[in-house]
């Protein structure tokens, strides 16, 4: 799978020539039969920017054309990254889920039906929640509808009943609340150096300084510098960003030095509990 940006297109320059030559003879090199057929290409780009121009990329004779939306690893990758497609998979695993729990809530207890939740609903829930879930748009509020849904479902609600009471009774976290739990435990894996070097080494940050700090209320040690970004949609929804954010959210609100240095399980706990509170 090939992914290019728009900019990256226009002009066409011979550097990307280049580089899939380099890809080809490094397949070779390692014995690695590369399936044409089954490659696909993707041009990520806003909406109203159009491609104006014929792109022409042949491996081993075959030509790839550019894929409007293209499955990888069990989600939908779309061109303008809005998730549409992924959220329309996801919302009709949600839909029969809630169908399901209709029906089981009337044979199980509470604690057998909260195990039901996480294992019919939450699991398609939450996968890769990080990447699709973290701009509230209208297309991924959609799967929090469901989630309000399954609750009022769950505990024999009215359809119009609030959702803060019954997350609380449940001891659920709302979706949008439970994905930045998730970048909450990355951001500590990070600083801990727990991830894959891979990820450690693109994920960039920094701790705030002396000088960073005259403009933070409550300085602590384990405030972390927002990165600087260039675009609103793509560069303050990314997952470093939101995760430097909420991070320092509860950096501010926990009365712990630095949060790093705790353990993951009481981080863990600290952080529902931030959230859970705010739904009284």
């Amino acid at each position: 799978m090939l992914f290019f940006s728009n900019e990256s297109l226009k002009p066409i320059s011979k550097q990307a020539n280049i580089d899939l030559k380099l890809l080809m003879n490094w397949l070779k090199a390692n014995k690695i039969s590369l399936n044409t057929s089954k490659t696909e290409l993707m041009i990520f780009r806003p909406v109203r920017k159009k491609i104006n121009y014929d792109l022409k990329i042949k491996i081993n004779g075959h030509r790839l054309r550019p894929s409007k939306v293209v499955k990888y690893l069990g989600v939908y990758i779309d061109e303008h990254l809005n998730w549409k497609h992924h959220v329309d998979f996801v919302c009709n695993k949600l839909k029969r889920a809630n169908g399901a729990l209709s029906k089981l809530r009337h044979y199980v207890n509470k604690k057998t039906l909260t195990s039901l939740y996480f294992s019919l609903f939450h699991c398609h829930l939450s996968y890769a929640a990080q990447i699709w879930g973290q701009r509230q748009t209208t297309h991924a509020k959609r799967a929090l509808i469901l989630q309000k849904q399954a609750l009022r479902i769950m505990s024999f609600s009215d359809f119009r009943a609030h959702s803060f009471p019954l997350l609380l009774d449940f001891k659920l976290l709302s979706f949008f609340d439970f994905v930045k739990y998730l970048n909450i435990i990355l951001l500590f894996k990070l600083l801990n150096h727990k991830l894959p070097l891979p990820l450690l080494q693109s994920l960039e940050y920094r701790r705030l300084n002396d000088t960073d700090r005259h403009n933070v209320i409550r300085c602590k040690s384990g405030l972390l510098k927002i990165p600087e970004v260039t675009t609103v949609t793509y560069g303050n929804y990314s997952i470093l960003y939101q995760s430097i954010s909420i991070w320092n959210e509860i950096q501010k609100y926990l009365a712990s030095d630095d949060i790093s240095t705790l353990t993951l399980d009481r981080l863990k706990d600290l952080t529902r509990l931030y959230f859970l509170s705010s739904y009284t």
